[in-house]
């Protein structure tokens, strides 16, 4: 996964350009590097043109817990833009990398919210 890291630094580099805080990019870094050693702790190993919903998905549920709902949307715009990149990048098979995070927006933290607000209007 050593083209992951290269391809998050061009990524950054692209970030850095548009003028955005440091506090910023170094957020949005982490995010990602949080986000590769994820994939990289995938067995077996997941190539990057494989990445769809479904594993999107799975890295959400894995670190959402416990998370504001901003937090994990500001992941998942940050895991969009940089789907973006990998097809401006010629990575990703897809020409709608939106399509793959559209599918997680609904996500793992919204479900878990709108089941305990049925449960509370059960007990009404």
């Amino acid at each position: 996964m050593k083209r992951w890291d290269r391809l998050v630094d061009g990524y950054m580099e692209e970030y850095r350009a548009r003028g955005v805080g440091e506090a910023t990019i170094n957020h949005t870094g982490a995010r990602l590097d949080r986000w590769g050693l994820w994939l990289k702790q995938r067995r077996p190993r997941v190539p990057i043109e494989r990445i769809d919903a479904d594993l999107i998905t799975r890295y959400m549920a894995s670190c959402s817990s416990f998370r504001a709902k901003a937090t994990v949307y500001g992941t998942l715009s940050t895991m969009r833009s940089f789907g973006d990149f990998l097809v401006r990048q010629q990575l990703c098979t897809t020409t709608n990398p939106e399509a793959a995070i559209s599918q997680v927006t609904s996500g793992p933290k919204k479900a878990i919210r709108s089941r305990r607000r049925m449960k509370n209007r059960a007990r009404l």
